[in-house]
């Protein structure tokens, strides 16, 4: 008789923690598409270029400011204020951080060099 309460005990424990687990996974994916219902911003890279940069040559930080400025102002944001570092050589994949404020916002983006001609693609961070 033991083994009958036993194996019973254990289907109700069964039963309970699948209905637990069932409920929380649903709980879960409403909570998840709630958030991203809710979320109007975009994580696209922003691509632009540097016009005339011989390739490899040394960047000053204002000569990058300038068309990053502008791409930013394409994308709507009026209050551009943002600052880069020199770069001591493009080549492919050269990443440079450059910081400011947008709209009165802290901004951070890095900004990936594809070529050592100038194109480069912006990630906000």
């Amino acid at each position: 008789m033991r083994t009958a309460r036993t194996a019973l005990g254990w289907a109700v424990g069964a039963t309970v923690g699948a209905f637990l687990a069932t409920a929380i996974a649903v709980v879960s994916l409403l909570a998840a598409g709630a958030g991203s219902a809710d979320d109007d911003f975009s994580y696209d890279p922003l691509r632009s270029e540097v016009v005339g940069l011989p390739d490899g040559s040394a960047l000053s930080g204002d000569r990058l400011e300038r068309p990053l400025i502008e791409l930013l102002r394409s994308y709507g944001d009026e209050d551009v204020d943002v600052s880069c570092p020199d770069t001591a050589a493009v080549t492919v994949s050269t990443a440079v951080v450059c910081s400011g404020e947008i709209e009165r916002s802290s901004w951070t983006g890095i900004v990936f060099f594809e070529d050592a001609k100038g194109t480069f693609v912006v990630v906000e961070v």
